[in-house]
Formats: structure tokens, sequence, C-alpha cells
């Protein structure tokens, strides 16, 4: 920003920018769709004879690098997913849900040896992590609306 600026004008540029921003971030509905797989993929990994379980988080997480690759070049940017603050909460609230659901797969699968309880649980986190995607970007696209 030069000095010939008032502020006014910056002002105006910055919510023509953000604005901007949360027009671009207007997805389709198979972007939460890959996130949802990757992040209920590794759930459902933990029913896998090791090395698979292992090879199985792998390829999710090849899925959501992809996932963040096809975003950088709809959107523009990357957001990490914790800014702005009610953004941040819908982020953390998903993330806590999908670790805490991981979890108690793997628990029930070396307790049990059952596996139908943690490919249901990983059936649940794919749909929360779908639902939960939607949110997240409806809020942060809010928040860059209202300048948050």
């Amino acid at each position: 920003m030069t000095d010939d600026n008032n502020p006014h004008e910056a002002l105006a540029s910055i919510k023509a920018v953000r604005s901007s921003v949360a027009d671009r971030m207007v997805l389709p509905w198979t972007y939460d769709a890959l996130y949802a797989v990757g992040v209920g993929g590794m759930v459902a990994s933990q029913i896998m004879p090791p090395p698979f379980g292992v090879i199985g988080i792998g390829l999710c997480l090849c899925l959501l690098a992809l996932y963040v690759s096809l975003w950088k070049r709809k959107v523009g940017v990357w957001v990490s997913g914790v800014t702005p603050r009610r953004a941040r909460w819908v982020a953390i609230s998903g993330g806590l849900l999908a670790g805490v659901l991981m979890i108690v797969s793997m628990i029930i699968m070396d307790r049990t040896g059952i596996w139908q309880i943690p490919l249901a649980l990983a059936a649940v986190t794919t749909v929360c992590a779908f639902f939960v995607n939607r949110l997240w970007v409806r809020v942060y696209r809010r928040e860059l609306e209202q300048g948050a």
C-alpha cells in the first residue's frame, strides 16, 4: 500500500479481495466427498491387518493431498482450517470427532476383533466429515464476507 491511498480506498480494496476469495470458495459437493472419503478411509483402515492398515492410511493421506491440490487450483489459495475464529472451531470439532472415532475403532478392533463396528464407525466418520467440510466452507465464507 502506498501513501497515495486513503483509508477508505484501502478498506474497499481489502473488502474486494475478501469477497473475491469468498466467491471462489463455492465448490461442488465432489470436493466435500473427496475429503470425506479420505478421512473416513483412515478410520476404515483400522480393520486391516498389518501392514495393510498403514498402507491404507498412506493412501488416504495421498487422497487428502490431492484434495488440497485441487482446492488450491480452484480457489487460488489454501486455508489451513484454523482461521478465522468461528471456522476454527468447526475444524477443531471435526478433527476431534474423526480422531475419537479412529481411536474407538482401533480399540474395538484390537480388543474384540469385530470388524463390523469399526467399519460402521468409518461410515459415520465419512458422513460427518462431508457435512463438517461443507459447514466449515460456509462459516469461513461468511466470516470473509463479514470481515472477521
